[in-house]
C-alpha cells in the first residue's frame, strides 16, 4: 500500500495529455481512486 499512498499523495502528475479538455485528467481520476481504496478496504479475521 505505501507505493501506492505515495503516488495518490503526489501534487505531480505522470504524465501530459494536451488532448484533455473540460474533464478530469486522467491522472487526477487515477489519484482520487486510490485515496478511496484504503477506506473501502475491509478487514477479513
Amino acid at each position: 500500500m505505501a507505493p501506492l499512498r505515495a503516488v495518490a499523495d503526489s501534487a505531480r502528475r505522470t504524465a501530459q495529455d494536451l488532448f484533455v479538455t473540460g474533464e478530469p485528467h486522467p491522472d487526477d481520476v487515477l489519484r482520487s481512486a486510490l485515496r478511496a481504496l484504503p477506506a473501502s478496504a475491509k478487514v477479513l479475521a
